[in-house]
C-alpha cells in the first residue's frame, strides 16, 4: 500500500514542520522512511532528495560520528547501489560500518546488516570471494545475538545461499536452503521467498522438474498472505510464466505474465523496474509466439 504510505510520511512531516518540531528525532526519522518507501516505489530521484536530507540534518543535530548516522549512510548506500554506483556504495558501508564499531563494537546487529549490504555489492561487482568472507562474519554476529529462528540470521543465510549459486557451488547452495526449511513455518512469506531462490537454483542445477511444484507453492503462500494485488504475489506467478515461457508451454505462460503486469501497473506504476520487466517478459513471449507487432510494442 505504498500510495497510502507516502501519503501518511508527507502528513508526519508536515505537521512537524507546522509545529516547529524540525529538530524532534522523529523529524529526522520520517524523512528517512520516506526516503527508504521512495527506494522501494523505484523512484530513485526522490529517494536520493529524501535520503540526503535526511542524513544531512542527522549530522548537523548529532555530528559525523554518531551511531545514529550509521543508519543513513547505510540507507544511503543501499541507493546508491540500486543506482549502480558501486564504488560510491561501497565507501558508504565502509564509513557507516567504521562509526559503529567505534561507537558500539562489532557485535551488534546494526553493524552486521550493514555487512551484509556490502557483501551484496561485492557480489555485484564479482569479487565473491571478498563477499562471502564478509557474509560468513555478518552470519557470525547474527547467530550469537539470536536464536536459530531469527528473521536477520534466516535473511542472511539465504543471501549466503544466492551468493554460493552464483559462484557454482550448488551443493552448499542447496544445504543452506534445506536447513531453513526446518526453521520457517510453511505457511510464511518468508519460507514462500525461499522456494523462489530454491527453484532458481534448480533451474541452474538442470534439476527442473522441481521448478514449478515450488513457484506453485510459492505463489500459494503470497496469495494467502498478501492477496493477489500484492508485488510479491506478482513475482511469484511472473517467475512461474517465465518458467512456462522456457518450457515452451505459452498457453500457461500468458495469462500468468499478463497479471503480473497488471499487478505492478496498478502497485507500482508504470516507471518501476519491475513494471519494465513484465514489458519485457510479455515482448519475448510475443517474439516466441511470432507475434511481432506486439512484441514490438511491448519492447
Amino acid at each position: 500500500k505504498f500510495s497510502f504510505a507516502e501519503k501518511r510520511f508527507n502528513s508526519a512531516i508536515i505537521l512537524y514542520e507546522q509545529g516547529g518540531l524540525t529538530n524532534d528525532i522523529g523529524y529526522l526519522k520520517s524523512i528517512a522512511n520516506q526516503g527508504l518507501l521512495y527506494t522501494t516505489m523505484g523512484r530513485f530521484t526522490q529517494a536520493v532528495e529524501s535520503t540526503v536530507k535526511a542524513l544531512e540534518l542527522r549530522k548537523a543535530k548529532f555530528g559525523d560520528k554518531n551511531i545514529g548516522i550509521a543508519s543513513s549512510l547505510n540507507n544511503y548506500g543501499v541507493l546508491q547501489f540500486d543506482l549502480g554506483h558501486y564504488n560510491e556504495a561501497d565507501k558508504t558501508f565502509i564509513n557507516a560500518a567504521s562509526i559503529i564499531e567505534a561507537n558500539a563494537g562489532k557485535q551488534i546487529m546494526q553493524y552486521a546488516i550493514v555487512e551484509n549490504n556490502r557483501a551484496m555489492l561485492l557480489q555485484a561487482v564479482g569479487r565473491f570471494q571478498e563477499a562471502d568472507e564478509v557474509l560468513k562474519g555478518a552470519i557470525a554476529i547474527t547467530e550469537k545475538l539470536t536464536d536459530s529462528k531469527s528473521k536477520n540470521n534466516l535473511k542472511l543465510l539465504s543471501n549466503q545461499a544466492l551468493l554460493y549459486q552464483q559462484m557454482g557451488k550448488y551443493a552448499e547452495a542447496d544445504a543452506i536452503y534445506k536447513s531453513m526449511e526446518k526453521r520457517l513455518g510453511k505457511t510464511n512469506p518468508d519460507y514462500a521467498s525461499m522456494l523462489n531462490s530454491q527453484a532458481a537454483l534448480y533451474m541452474a542445477m538442470g534439476k527442473e522438474e522441481n521448478v514449478e511444484d515450488l513457484l506453485k507453492r510459492s505463489s500459494a503462500i503470497y496469495k494467502s498472505s498478501f492477496g493477489e494485488g500484492s508485488p510479491a504475489y506478482a513475482k511469484s506467478i511472473s517467475d512461474l510464466g517465465n518458467f512456462y515461457r522456457y518450457k515452451g508451454r505459452n498457453a500457461e505462460a500468458e495469462p500468468l505474465l499478463d497479471k503480473a503486469l497488471s499487478i505492478r501497473e496498478k502497485m507500482l506504476g508504470l516507471n518501476h523496474p519491475h513494471y519494465v520487466q513484465s514489458q519485457e517478459d510479455l515482448a519475448i513471449l510475443y517474439w516466441k509466439k511470432k507475434e511481432m507487432d506486439k512484441a514490438y510494442t511491448a519492447y
